[in-house]
C-alpha cells in the first residue's frame, strides 16, 4: 500500500480581496454584455453566402443519397454448353470457391435459373458486381460443363455523373482518351441531347468502378483538361405509365376497366364526330 493512501492535502488558503463599488459596478456589465461584436455584411455578400450555403446543402444530400441507396444491379448470364445436371447451390458454391480461390475475392451474391436452364448470377455488392465485368476471369468450367458468359451491356446508373459546362463544340472521343490518364475506371462519355435532337454542354461520363464515382460526386468536380467542371449524379428518368383509355395514373392502357373518356375534354361521350367542348389539361 502507497505511504500516501489517503493522505489529504491541505487547501490553500483563500484570500478575500475587497472590491471598490467602482469594480463590482464594472464586473456586473461586463457579465450582462457579454455578447459577440457584430459585423456588417453586406446584402449581396449576404445572398452570396445563404446560396453557397444552400448549394452545399443540396451537394451533401445528394451525395448521401447516392451512398446510401442500395443499388440493384444487373444480373450475369451463364450459359451452359452441356446439360447441366447439378443444384443451384452446388453451382454457386462452386462458383465463390473458385473465385475466392483464383481472384482472393468473397463473393456475395444469389442465382436463379432462367431462360433455357441458364444461371442468372445476382451480384449483392458493388466489389461482387465489378469483379464478375471482366469475361477473362471467368473459369471455363462450373461443375465440369463448358460456360458461356454475358455481362450487362449498361451499369446501373449509380456508375454514372453528369459533366457540366462541357462545350457543345468538343469532341467526346478525343476528350476520353485524355481523361482516361487521370480516371482510369473511365470508359465512355455520351452527349446529353433534348428530344429535339439539340445537344447540351454537358455529358454522362461511365465509370466501372462505384468508388470512384462516390469521390467525385463528392468533390462536386472533375478535372478537365486544366479547368474543372461541376459534376452531378447521373438518375434515370421516371418513366409513368397513363392510360390512353381513363386518362389515369395509376394503371395501364391494357388492365383498364373504366368507360373511354374523351382526350380533349376528359368527359365520356361518343368521339364520332369529334369534341364539341373546350379543350381541358388531362
Amino acid at each position: 500500500m502507497s505511504n500516501t493512501e489517503g493522505y489529504e492535502s491541505p487547501m490553500e488558503p483563500i484570500i478575500h480581496q475587497q472590491q471598490t463599488p467602482i469594480q463590482n459596478r464594472n464586473q456586473s456589465v461586463d457579465r450582462t454584455t457579454n455578447k459577440r461584436p457584430r459585423s456588417y455584411r453586406s446584402p449581396s455578400f449576404q445572398q452570396q453566402t445563404d446560396k453557397n450555403g444552400k448549394t452545399d446543402f443540396v451537394l451533401q444530400y445528394m451525395t448521401l443519397r447516392t451512398t446510401n441507396l442500395k443499388i440493384i444491379f444487373p444480373p450475369i448470364i451463364v450459359k451452359f454448353k452441356g446439360d447441366q445436371q447439378a443444384s443451384i447451390k452446388d453451382i454457386t458454391d462452386n462458383l465463390i470457391s473458385k473465385w475466392k480461390n483464383q481472384h482472393g475475392i468473397d463473393l456475395t451474391i444469389a442465382a436463379r435459373f432462367g431462360h433455357l436452364h441458364s444461371l442468372l448470377v445476382l451480384a449483392d455488392d458493388s466489389s461482387s458486381f465489378e469483379s464478375f465485368l471482366d469475361s477473362r476471369r471467368w473459369p471455363r468450367l462450373l461443375k465440369d460443363v463448358d460456360i458461356e458468359v454475358k455481362v450487362p451491356r449498361q451499369l446501373p446508373p449509380e456508375y454514372s455523373l453528369i459533366i457540366h459546362q462541357f462545350h457543345r463544340n468538343w469532341n467526346e472521343d478525343e476528350w476520353l482518351v485524355e481523361l482516361q490518364q487521370r480516371y482510369v475506371s473511365l470508359y465512355k462519355i455520351t452527349r446529353v441531347r433534348v428530344k429535339d435532337g439539340s445537344t447540351l454542354n454537358a455529358v454522362i461520363a461511365d465509370f466501372n468502378t462505384i468508388e470512384e464515382v462516390r469521390t467525385l460526386i463528392k468533390l462536386g468536380k472533375i478535372n478537365v483538361g486544366s479547368m474543372t467542371h461541376p459534376v452531378k449524379p447521373c438518375h434515370l428518368p421516371i418513366r409513368i405509365n397513363k392510360c390512353l383509355k381513363c386518362l389515369r395514373h395509376d394503371h395501364t392502357t391494357k388492365s383498364c376497366s373504366r368507360p373511354r373518356l374523351c382526350p380533349r375534354c376528359a368527359e365520356e361521350h361518343s368521339l364520332e364526330h369529334g369534341c364539341p367542348n373546350h379543350e381541358r389539361c388531362t
